[in-house]
């Protein structure tokens, strides 16, 4: 409690706080005191209309400063910079990531923001869900914001990348013969979905299959790609489900194709894929995992 003395009946004062107490916020508002008799005042906001005398203490509240932590989501070494979305973090008051306090995601600018954090208090943070076709990083990630006694808040602002998920395309090439015979030398080509060329340090990407038939592409980031083949090119297939394609036109009658493929094969909302399947075979069984 503040008390003002010796002040003069009938005038009007104005109260304005100058210096708040350590984590709170100063408090901007002037108030309009008029003292009415040796005991009783009334109070209201300048500019407001002035309450009853009262004779207790006059309450005037005070905002707690708060911290704010925004962290970005980008694709690491990317030039330019391209930003994540849906990319899921949680935020938690324990390293055990066991107390958690709130979970947000990524929007188009790949930013999410926590809020009402308490200053000068230690919070962990992991990602929780990756973005599609990015590897999930586990990292739990510790910060402070402030010290808690900021008089205003304070808004932290992080930055963290993801890798993208990789993979290697294998293609066994052969002959059809009923004995089929490992064919070497051939060379392939990868193409990105547009049909421009997945380049590999700067050259078109080409592989050439080896004595068994085989041609590795490798580190291949995850997406969509084609494999360059006259034969199906109008299709305009993925190169998963160019695989599909190309297996059940040249198995014999009454053969078994198994694959494992990706779930686009299955949930694209372009049915062509799978209507392209189902005209040449009989499906006997599919696993979703």
């Amino acid at each position: 409690i503040v008390t003002f003395s010796n002040l003069d009946i009938g005038k009007t004062y104005y109260l304005k706080e100058i210096t708040p107490l350590p984590g709170y916020k100063v408090g901007n508002t002037i108030y309009q005191i008029d003292v009415k008799t040796a005991t009783e005042t009334a109070y209201c906001v300048l500019g407001g209309t002035p309450g009853a005398p009262q004779s207790s203490a006059y309450e005037i509240t005070n905002e707690k400063a708060k911290a704010s932590l925004t962290l970005t989501k980008t694709e690491k070494d990317s030039d330019p910079v391209v930003s994540l979305e849906n990319a899921e973090f949680s935020i938690y008051r324990d390293a055990d990531c066991s107390d958690r306090i709130d979970t947000k995601t990524t929007d188009v600018n790949g930013k999410l923001t926590f809020t009402d954090l308490e200053l000068g208090t230690t919070y962990y943070y992991r990602e929780t869900k990756a973005p599609d076709g990015y590897v999930l990083d586990t990292t739990v990630r510790k910060i402070t914001i402030g010290t808690g006694t900021e008089n205003a808040d304070v808004a932290e602002t992080v930055t963290v990348t993801n890798e993208k998920a990789i993979g290697d395309i294998v293609i066994k090439k052969v002959d059809d013969s009923t004995v089929a015979v490992p064919l070497d030398g051939v060379v392939f080509c990868l193409y990105n979905e547009d049909d421009s060329e997945y380049k590999r340090n700067g050259a078109h990407y080409k592989v050439t299959s080896d004595e068994n038939g085989i041609a590795r592409f490798e580190d291949i980031p995850f997406g969509n790609y084609k494999v360059n083949d006259r034969a199906y090119n109008r299709l305009g297939f993925s190169i998963h489900n160019y695989f599909f394609a190309k297996a059940l036109d040249q198995i014999r009658t009454g053969g078994i194709v198994a694959f494992v493929t990706s779930h686009y094969t299955m949930d694209s909302k372009n049915p062509s894929a799978r209507r392209y399947l189902a005209q040449r075979a009989k499906l006997l069984g599919a696993i979703r995992l």
